[in-house]
Formats: structure tokens, C-alpha cells, sequence
């Protein structure tokens, strides 16, 4: 008896309303941060921060220069000297204040805001990477992370022993 192939049918596929797609960079998503708290995040547009002001003129070109030579991430920029580790956390700062829907980061915190300051590093750097479609699973993210901090202190460890 020969045997026949099932066809699946394709998905059929719809439109997603401009309703639906404003609604996801507005109301955000739960996230779990690497210190085990949780916010509702949404992913801010790198360009659309600098069309807007956002993100200062003295960065700006940095930031450019990131999607120009396709640099994924602020400590890639900063490795490849992309950008100076103080422009590195002022852009991871300006991203943390567009991400954080809730609680919602302020440059003065009322009793149910942050500061941008009150953020873990580490939860400062995942929600960075997080927000340009980097990391999104927390496992990957410390796998990305050791390995970061291993070439950081291994490019430490080479400094020193060239002083």
C-alpha cells in the first residue's frame, strides 16, 4: 500500500493592525532581570531616540556609527572603540529610562518611580542588550555576560603586564 504525504495547509496569514503594532511598543512586556526582579519593558528604537533628541548630539554619531559597521551591543562598541565606556553608560542609562514602562525610571523619582541610578549594573546592561533585540532569555544573557567579563579582565591582565 503506498504511502501519501500529509500537506499541511500554509497559516494564513493578516495584517496587523496599527492599532496592534502601537500597542506593543506602548504597553511592554514582563521581564525578568538578572537580580530576579521583574518589569514591564518595552524596546525603544536606537534611531527614533536620536530623530527625537533622546540621545545627545556628542553621541549621536557613535550610535550611527554602531548600525554603519553593524555593532550589536554597547560592549561590543566599546571593544571595538566604537564608543568610550562613558558614552557606553550614558546610552545604556538613556535606554533604561526609554525601556522601563513600570515602574517608570525619572530624573526625579517620586515614591512609586526610579532612578536610573536605583538599576543593578547587571540589570542595567541585560536591560540594554534586551531592548535592541539582543539577549532575551536570561540564561543567554550570563553566558554573554561571562564572557564579556572574561575579556574584559583579560584585556586588564594584558594592560597591566604592559605598564
Amino acid at each position: 500500500m503506498p504511502k501519501t504525504n500529509k500537506v499541511s495547509k500554509p497559516k494564513e496569514l493578516k495584517v496587523t493592525s496599527a492599532k496592534d503594532w502601537k500597542k506593543v511598543n506602548k504597553v511592554g512586556q514582563l521581564v525578568e532581570l538578572p537580580s530576579g526582579r521583574v518589569a514591564k519593558l518595552v524596546r525603544p528604537h536606537l534611531l527614533a531616540l536620536i530623530k527625537e533628541g533622546v540621545i545627545p548630539d556628542a553621541i549621536s554619531a557613535q550610535v550611527s556609527e554602531m548600525f554603519t559597521k553593524k555593532v550589536t551591543s554597547i560592549s561590543k562598541a566599546i571593544q571595538t572603540n566604537t564608543m568610550s565606556n562613558e558614552d557606553g553608560e550614558i546610552l545604556a542609562n538613556i535606554l533604561c529610562k526609554a525601556a522601563f514602562v513600570e515602574p517608570k525610571i525619572s530624573d526625579n523619582p517620586g515614591p512609586d518611580e526610579l532612578s536610573v541610578d536605583d538599576i543593578d549594573p547587571e540589570d542595567k546592561i541585560f536591560v540594554t542588550w534586551w531592548s535592541q533585540g539582543g539577549a532575551t532569555d536570561l540564561k543567554v544573557f550570563r553566558k554573554q555576560q561571562a564572557r564579556v567579563l572574561e575579556i574584559i579582565h583579560n584585556s586588564n591582565k594584558v594592560s597591566s603586564e604592559t605598564k
